[in-house]
């Protein structure tokens, strides 16, 4: 099934990721530049990797075609995939489902998050992106709840909402969505604002 290609493919590049980020850590302390360069941009690679894999499993991953949904999308998973037509078949989706994908994501935020501190803090907007397409999707959210790892996926976001919020970004600069991490800038004025001082 190609489907299960794609969560084996997105589980090797997260590995891949890992594996950087391990040569990264045990290379930040040198002052060869080139080196850190050269993983830095290793580690963007095995990011983008990843996301092209988690991306193919945003749709209906492992749903079957009994659904009778006539979209695009649907048509060509009928050609690729095989129908799971019992419930024995279903069953089993469903369990590599629960399984799968929130580890999958979950993993995905975490790698998110380490190149948000390692590459560039706008990667902290995509940790944001991911929890709105688990909040749309509602097979993703299906997967988190039934695999009972909804928390899990709760308190992840709250670290990187709090990063986020951290951040020195600049006010005017845009991500590519229309995202700016500069609206969590607040400048208080030193000045007093015409508050009666308490006695």
């Amino acid at each position: 099934m190609r489907d299960l290609e794609e969560l084996i493919l997105a589980f090797n590049a997260l590995e891949w990721f890992a594996v950087v980020c391990e040569k990264l850590d045990k290379n930040k302390r040198r002052r060869d530049s080139g080196t850190i360069k050269n993983l830095k941009d290793e580690l963007q690679e095995s990011l983008d990797e990843v996301s092209v894999h988690v991306d193919a499993l945003l749709d209906e991953w492992l749903m079957g075609a009994e659904d009778g949904k006539a979209s695009l999308g649907n048509m060509r998973r009928r050609m690729l995939t095989p129908v799971a037509r019992t419930e024995t078949e279903q069953a089993e989706l469903e369990e590599i489902r629960k399984t799968y994908i929130p580890e999958l994501f979950l993993d995905y935020h975490n790698a998110l998050y380490y190149a948000g501190h390692v590459l560039t803090s706008e990667l902290l907007v995509q940790c944001m992106n991911l929890a709105m397409q688990v909040s749309e999707n509602e097979y993703l959210t299906s997967a988190f709840v039934a695999s009972r790892r909804m928390a899990e996926l709760v308190d992840a976001l709250a670290l990187s909402s709090k990063a986020m919020v951290n951040t020195q970004a600049k006010p005017g600069k845009k991500l590519l969505g229309g995202e700016s991490l500069g609206i969590w800038n607040v400048d208080v004025p030193d000045e007093d604002n015409g508050l009666p001082e308490a006695q």
